[in-house]
C-alpha cells in the first residue's frame, strides 16, 4: 500500500484524495471494469500533474514501484510512458542522486513492470558497483526478473566477488528460489574459483546425503579456498539437517509444552535467511501449523537473527577492507 509518510508529502489536498482513492481501489484488486477505469483515470491525472519539481510525484512513484508487482492498480501507473521514462532514468542513475538508497531499488522494480530487460541490466549494474548500498537486495531482484539468466550471472559473480555480504546474499537467493542444486555440476569445474563458488552456494541449500558426500570427496582438492568452502558448506548442511529434523519432530509432537521447546530450538538453529523473504524456506512448514500470534513470534525471532547475521557479515567485510 502507499505509505502514509509518502502520502503526507503530497502538497495538494485534491491529489492526496486521489492517491487515497487509488489505494482504496487497489484493495479490491480491480475486479470490475468500473474500478479498473477509475484507477486508470486517477493514474493518468497524477502523471499529468507530476513534474520533477513536485516532491510528491517522486515519492508516489517510489512507493508504487515497490509494491507494483503485487497491486494491479499501481501497475497502471507504472506503465504510463512518462513514469516509465522516469523509472528508466532513475534505475541507471548514480546512487548519490537519491535521498534514500532503496529509491533506486524501487525504480528497478517499477521499471520491471514495463521493461524487464532494462530492469535486469540496471540491477546487474548495481551488483557490480561496490559503492552501492543496495547490493544485498539485488540477487533476489535478478532471480525474480530472469531466473535462468540470473543463475549464470550470479555464479560467475561469486567466483570473483570478495564481499561476504554480497556473496551470502547471492547464496541465500539461490536457497530462496530453491535453485542451489542447479550448481552441483559446477563442483567438478576445472576452474578452482567456480568450484569454490558452487560449494559456497550449495551450503545454503537443503540437506542431502549425496551432496554432503560429494563435498567430503572434495576435501582432497589442492586449492585451499575450495577446501575451506567445502568444509563450511558441510557444516551448514549438517546444521540444516538438524533444523529439518526438529521441524519434523515439531509437526509430529502433540504435547504443547514439548512443542514450545522444539520451536525454541528450531528458531535458534539453521540459516535465518534474509529480510527479502522473511521466514526461510526450510522453516515454512511451521507456518501452516501454528496460530497467527505464534507466526508473529516466529517472524520476529528470524528478523532478530537476520539482523545479527547481517551485522556479522558487514563486520567481516570491514575486516577484509582494513
Amino acid at each position: 500500500m502507499i505509505e502514509e509518510a509518502y502520502v503526507a508529502l503530497v502538497p495538494s489536498p485534491i491529489l492526496r484524495t486521489r492517491i487515497h482513492k487509488l489505494t482504496s481501489i487497489a484493495k479490491f484488486t480491480l475486479r470490475s471494469a468500473e474500478t479498473r477505469a477509475q484507477a486508470e483515470q486517477i493514474c493518468i491525472d497524477l502523471v499529468n500533474q507530476a513534474s520533477d519539481s513536485n516532491l510528491y510525484a517522486r515519492d508516489l512513484i517510489t512507493s508504487a514501484a515497490l509494491h507494483g508487482r503485487q497491486v494491479e492498480a499501481y501497475q497502471i501507473l507504472l506503465r504510463q510512458p512518462e513514469v516509465v521514462d522516469h523509472l528508466r532514468k532513475a534505475a541507471f542513475q548514480n546512487e548519490s542522486n537519491f535521498r534514500m538508497t532503496t529509491e533506486k531499488l524501487a525504480a528497478i522494480r517499477g521499471l520491471s513492470i514495463a521493461s524487464p530487460s532494462d530492469a535486469y541490466m540496471a540491477a546487474l549494474a548495481i551488483l557490480r558497483d561496490w559503492n552501492s548500498h543496495d547490493r544485498k537486495f539485488i540477487p533476489y531482484e535478478l532471480m525474480d526478473l530472469d531466473l535462468e539468466r540470473a543463475q549464470v550471472d550470479l555464479v560467475a559473480y561469486v567466483a570473483k566477488e570478495s564481499s561476504v555480504v554480497t556473496n551470502t546474499a547471492i547464496a541465500r537467493a539461490f536457497a530462496t528460489f530453491r535453485q542451489c542444486d542447479t550448481v552441483l555440476p559446477l563442483l567438478d569445474d576445472e576452474r578452482a574459483s567456480v568450484r569454490r563458488s558452487a560449494a559456497f552456494i550449495v551450503g545454503f541449500g537443503l540437506y542431502s546425503r549425496d551432496v554432503v558426500s560429494k563435498l567430503q570427496s572434495m576435501l582432497s582438492d589442492t586449492d585451499a579456498d575450495v577446501y575451506k568452502a567445502c568444509v563450511e558448506a558441510i557444516r551448514q548442511l549438517e546444521h540444516a539437517k538438524v533444523a529439518s529434523d526438529l521441524v519434523d519432530s515439531y509437526l509430529a509432537e502433540t504435547n504443547p509444552a514439548r512443542k514450545w521447546i522444539l520451536l525454541d530450538a528450531i528458531l535458534s538453529i539453521g540459516d535465518p535467511g534474509t529480510e527479502q523473504h522473511g521466514v526461510p524456506r526450510w522453516a515454512e512448514p511451521l507456518l501452516a501449523e501454528v496460530p497467527p500470534l505464534v507466526i508473529d513470534m516466529i517472524v520476529s525471532r528470524f528478523e532478530k537473527r537476520q539482523d545479527e547475521s547481517q551485522t556479522e557479515l558487514e563486520r567481516q567485510d570491514a575486516h577484509r577492507r582494513a
